[in-house]
C-alpha cells in the first residue's frame, strides 16, 4: 500500500468514527453543559484530540469510551479554566456542569479504590456510558455470560467494600 493510500484510508476511517459517534457524543456533552456553542466546541476539541492521537487510539480497547472520557476531561478543564479566569465558582455553577463533572470524576476515583481500574472501566462503560453487555463483551473478547459473572463480582465487591 502506497503512503498516499494509507493517508486516504486513515482519513476514511476517521470520518467513519466521526459519523458513528457524533450523535451520541454531542448528546452526552450537551447533557454536561447547557450551552450549545460550548458543547460543540468541546466536541470539536475531543475529535481534534482523537485525530492527533489516532494511531494510538486505534489500539485502545474502547474507542467510544475513550472519546466520552476525553470529552469529560475537556469539559472539566474548561470549567476549571473558566472558574480561574472569572474568579468565581458561582459563575461556573450557572453552566450546570461543574458539579456534575467533578462528581463523575470523584465517583470514578472512589470506584477505582474499591474495585480496581479494570473493573471500573467495565462498570463505567455499562452503567454510566450506557454500553450494552454485548458491546462490552465484544470489546473485552469474552462471552456475555462471562461478562455477567464479572459484573456480578464487581457489584459484590462494591457492596462488600461499602459495608466495611
Amino acid at each position: 500500500m502506497r503512503n498516499g493510500d494509507k493517508v486516504v484510508k486513515r482519513e476514511q476511517n476517521f470520518q467513519k468514527l466521526y459519523a458513528d459517534t457524533y450523535d451520541g457524543l454531542i448528546q452526552y456533552i450537551s447533557h454536561l453543559c447547557r450551552y450549545k456553542d460550548l458543547a460543540e466546541d468541546i466536541l470539536q476539541e475531543t475529535y481534534y484530540e482523537a485525530l492527533l492521537q489516532y494511531d494510538d487510539l486505534l489500539k485502545h480497547e474502547n474507542i467510544k469510551g475513550w472519546l466520552y472520557q476525553t470529552a469529560s476531561y475537556k469539559m472539566f478543564n474548561y470549567t476549571r479554566k473558566y472558574s480561574r479566569e472569572s474568579g468565581s465558582l458561582d459563575s461556573v455553577g450557572e453552566m450546570g456542569s461543574c458539579e456534575r463533572i467533578y462528581g463523575e470524576l470523584e465517583w470514578k476515583v472512589a470506584l477505582t479504590k474499591l474495585i480496581g481500574e479494570v473493573d471500573v472501566e467495565i462498570f463505567w462503560a455499562h452503567y454510566v456510558l450506557g454500553y450494552s453487555g454485548k458491546e462490552i463483551a465484544a470489546v473485552l473478547g469474552i462471552s456475555e455470560t462471562c461478562l455477567r459473572v464479572r459484573m456480578h463480582r464487581i457489584k459484590k465487591k462494591i457492596r462488600e467494600n461499602l459495608e466495611r
